[in-house]
């Protein structure tokens, strides 16, 4: 890995027919995860879709979808997660 760049999810090998780019989670922090993922933060450890360096010069639209759960449903996040995956097939990431 370069000094500069950054962490991007798994791309499948078997490429999905999808339109679902991505299935995430987050604890807590939704906004500093969301700005992850839109390419703008410093660190190079954390993951990231790099929205931003990607679709740069592009005409591309993009729609997210934001669920948000009480604190108390933290420890099924995961579950969910994993489901809506395999429902979903989305491109990146990974999830088992």
């Amino acid at each position: 890995m370069r000094e500069n760049s950054k962490v991007v999810p798994a791309i499948k090998k078997n490429f999905p027919k999808s339109k679902v780019l991505y299935v995430g989670k987050v604890k807590k922090g939704i906004w500093g995860r969301l700005a992850q993922h839109l390419g703008y933060y410093k660190t190079t450890r954390a993951q990231g879709l790099q929205l931003f360096s990607w679709t740069k010069g592009t005409n591309v639209s993009l729609k997210m979808n934001i669920l948000e759960f009480e604190y108390e449903m933290a420890d099924y996040i995961g579950v969910l997660e994993n489901k809506l995956a395999e429902e979903l097939k989305p491109i990146l990431g990974k999830h088992k």
